[in-house]
């Protein structure tokens, strides 16, 4: 798994002046809508897209043959894949918090969390269509669920429940069930995902 983690490291050097400006962009996008919390969200779903670009440069020109002529399990190589996202969500974690300090509240923090936790699940419903359909079909169905959880999003700051919670609920207790709830939906997709790349012909 190292040296797939190393490979799929290697190759943002490839996008890394793109890497820059999108999160120059954010910044910016942020402090221009003075929506400090926009830059948590943008960040997860760039990260979380650039984690299964990945598995598109593994595709190219039949790269998946040449990967698995090495001794690499199938198994070990959708590991990979979910390790290699949750580590760029941490990243962005790691950035967008770094850019919320100087308005620090525990509200901005929380909602930063929550933005992991919505790049997690879309993580995790887009690697097992990504695995199984490739590129093209894939791309279709991680625009499908960007779109259900923009959706999702909109609906519930249109009714203030979003902040509402934030405010009144037992933060501790939430964040248990929630993430509880994110990472048995992030490991139920893994299983999904390897039982997907076993069965699957190159």
């Amino acid at each position: 798994m190292k040296g797939l983690l190393i490979k799929d490291c290697l190759l943002l050097k490839n996008i890394r002046k793109v890497f820059l400006f999108m999160i120059l962009l954010a910044c910016f996008c942020s402090l221009a809508m003075q929506d400090k919390n926009f830059i948590g969200g943008y960040l997860m779903v760039f990260f979380g897209t650039v984690c299964l670009s990945s598995i598109s440069y593994d595709e190219m020109d039949q790269g998946n043959l040449t990967i698995f002529s090495f001794p690499i399990e199938r198994k070990t190589y959708v590991q990979e894949k979910y390790v290699y996202g949750l580590l760029l969500l941490l990243s962005a974690l790691l950035l967008s918090t770094l850019f919320l300090l100087p308005w620090f509240s525990w509200k901005s923090i929380a909602s930063n969390m929550i933005m992991f936790g919505i790049g997690l699940l879309f993580l995790a419903v887009s690697l097992p269509f990504q695995l199984k359909y490739g590129h093209e079909k894939g791309r279709l169905v991680m625009l499908l669920v960007l779109m259900i959880l923009a959706g999702g999003l909109v609906v519930i700051d249109m009714n203030g429940s979003l902040k509402q919670w934030l405010e009144t609920s037992s933060l501790v207790l939430d964040a248990l069930i929630y993430f509880g709830f994110v990472v048995f939906a992030y490991i139920i997709s893994l299983r999904i995902s390897i039982s997907i790349m076993e069965k699957k012909e190159f």
